[in-house]
Formats: C-alpha cells, structure tokens, sequence
C-alpha cells in the first residue's frame, strides 16, 4: 500500500489542529448545560455531538481548501 504523504499531512494537521479547539469546546459546552441544570448525560453528549461535528466540518473545510490552493501554485509552477 503506498501512503499518500500529502494526505497523511493534512490528516494529522487537522487532527492537531481539532485536539485544542474540540477540548476547549467539550468543556464549555458540559460547563453550559450544567449551570442550566441539565444532568441528563444523553442530552449533553448530544449537544456537544452537535457543535463539534458543526466546527469539525468548518475546519476540514478550511484545511482542505489551503491544501488545495497548495497544489495548484506547485503544478502551476510546474
């Protein structure tokens, strides 16, 4: 199997990238629900379900967008 080093890249930027930002956001959102008195553990799991898979969309996009831009200035130069 060849590995594709550009994706493997930008996998791991992205992954690097979410770790901070996803445990900011785990904690804000538990931190929220709780001091409104919500203790149902399903309901929480579901709200951060949500906003995470929101910014994580944002974020791939953002990432995969500047990778894209990379390739076309190296075959451009090409």
């Amino acid at each position: 199997m060849k590995i594709d080093r550009k994706a493997l890249e930008e996998a791991t930027l992205d992954t690097l990238i979410g770790l901070p930002i996803n445990f900011f956001l785990s904690w804000f959102i538990a931190y929220v629900v709780l001091s409104l008195g919500i203790y149902n553990a399903l309901i929480i799991s579901l709200c951060q379900v949500v906003v995470l898979t929101i910014f994580a969309i944002i974020r791939k996009y953002i990432i995969r967008i500047k990778y894209k831009k990379g390739e076309k200035n190296v075959s451009e130069k090409s």
